[in-house]
């Protein structure tokens, strides 16, 4: 892929995307054992609750939190390949096709709102539009927003070993919320990139949080004058 293609241009085409799917489906089997990331955010998941994942792949992840936590699954990813794949494996998952910049749902529509390991491939131009849509979707006062990605402990950006022209920015993503009163932290599970364990390369540091989404009123408390 030339240089000159930008990194959303990319993914949104889904050239990248079906490109990332090919060399991990394999892995993207919902049969596989569950992960100690996934369990993690099935416990944050309310039974009954509507689950968005954005970078969903073929749902695998979601079918996994669907049988731990009973709930109305939805993914979105840019891949045309990964999407038609969920739908022939895990009908019980809502798949489309598109990019976490537009977000084709209503507003405040989802219960939770989980960004699977994008992130970090997300073109630093919309990057804030990215957190305005996940933000959007999500309801207050109950919404939960999960997020699994890389936990650097500083920012910095890598070529993309997968394909040429794009890149990898690793940076504590989670501040870009927990920057807004309107979000706590709840818990997070720190492991690495390739096990569960405890790694202190920045490249294999990975990480799940959940954050609440606050209602204004308690965000922002009324002060007398």
């Amino acid at each position: 892929m030339s240089d000159s293609i930008g990194q959303h241009t990319a993914w949104a085409s889904g050239q990248a995307a079906d490109a990332y799917f090919a060399r991990n489906r394999e892995k993207l089997d919902a049969a596989r054992p569950v992960t100690r990331s996934t369990r993690f955010l099935a416990s944050a998941v309310r039974r009954g609750s509507r689950l968005l994942e954005i970078g969903a792949a073929n749902g695998r992840t979601l079918e996994q939190i669907r049988q731990l936590t009973p709930c109305e699954t939805h993914g979105l990813d840019p891949s045309p390949a990964a999407v038609a794949d969920g739908h022939a494996r895990y009908p019980d998952v809502h798949l489309r096709v598109g990019t976490a910049d537009a977000l084709p749902y209503a507003d405040e529509y989802f219960d939770a709102v989980l960004l699977g390991f994008c992130l970090y491939l997300v073109d630093r131009r919309l990057l804030f539009r990215v957190v305005a849509e996940a933000d959007r979707v999500l309801n207050a006062g109950t919404g939960r927003l999960m997020i699994t990605d890389f936990d650097p402990p500083f920012s910095y950006r890598r070529a993309f070993d997968h394909q040429p022209g794009l890149w990898s920015y690793k940076m504590p993503h989670v501040q870009l919320w927990l920057a807004n009163p309107n979000y706590a932290l709840v818990e997070k599970v720190a492991f690495s990139h390739r096990s569960d364990g405890f790694n202190d390369d920045p490249d294999e540091r990975v990480a799940s949080w959940v954050l609440q989404k606050l209602p204004v009123d308690t965000a922002y408390p009324l002060l007398p004058r």
